[in-house]
C-alpha cells in the first residue's frame, strides 16, 4: 500500500496512524486473554506495522507521522488495562521513533484527539457514560483536525516525541519550549526529578 501511495504521488509527506481497537472493560482476572491481547494486536502491532513500512519514505520527505494515541494512556481507570497501557505504548513509540529518525529529518508524534464519539468510542459503554456523566465534554472534529494541520506543517517540530492533546492551546505550549525541552516534559518516563 505504500509503495502504491508513493508511485501515485512521488513522496509521502505524512502519515496518521490510526490503528485502533478497544475491548470491552473489566478486571484484569475477568478478561478473556485473547480479547485482551487483540487490543494489543491491533494497537501496537497496527502502529509498529505503519511505522515500520512508512519510515523509509518519511525518511526521504523528512516528513511527519502521528500515532494517534489518547488520554486513556494517562488516566488511571479500572478495567481499561488493555487499551490504557496499550496507548502507554503508542506514546513511547513516538518517542522512540524520534530517537531512531530525528537526526534524519522525521518528526513523530503521539496525538490524542480530543474526546470524539466515534464508532470505536461509542462501542465502550464507559467511555459513553463517562460523557453522558459529564466527566468529559465531547469535542468536535474540527478540532484534531486543526491541532493535525498545524502539528504537521514544521512550525511545531520541536514537539517531536511528546505527547500532544489537540485539548492543549499550542501557543501556550510554545511559551513553555524551553521549560518542556529542558525538563523533558510531555513524554513517558519513569523517573524522579
Amino acid at each position: 500500500m505504500v509503495d502504491q501511495a508513493f508511485e501515485v504521488f512521488g513522496r509521502l509527506d505524512i502519515v496518521i496512524n490510526n490503528a485502533g481497537y478497544m475491548s470491552s472493560w473489566a478486571p484484569i482476572a475477568d478478561h478473556d486473554p485473547q480479547t485482551w491481547w487483540k487490543t494489543y494486536e491491533v494497537n501496537i502491532r497496527g502502529a509498529f506495522n505503519i511505522a515500520h513500512y512508512t519510515l523509509p519514505k518519511l525518511v526521504e520527505s523528512k516528513g511527519h507521522i502521528v500515532l494517534l494515541s489518547s488520554v486513556g494512556a494517562q488516566l488511571r481507570v479500572s478495567g481499561s488495562s488493555a487499551y490504557a497501557s496499550g496507548k502507554h505504548v503508542t506514546n513511547r513509540l513516538a518517542e522512540l521513533i524520534t530517537l531512531e529518525y530525528g537526526e534524519k529529518g522525521v518528526k513523530s508524534f503521539a496525538f490524542h484527539p480530543g474526546c470524539i464519539l466515534t464508532d470505536l468510542a461509542r462501542s465502550a459503554s464507559e467511555v459513553v457514560a463517562i460523557i453522558e456523566n459529564g466527566d468529559m465534554a465531547e469535542d468536535k472534529l474540527a478540532l484534531p483536525a486543526n491541532a493535525l494541520v498545524r502539528l504537521t506543517s514544521g512550525t511545531e517540530d520541536w514537539l517531536s516525541g511528546r505527547y500532544i492533546a489537540a485539548t492543549w492551546d499550542l501557543d501556550d505550549l510554545k511559551t513553555m519550549k524551553d521549560r518542556i525541552l529542558s525538563e523533558e516534559l510531555l513524554i513517558n518516563k519513569l523517573a524522579l526529578p
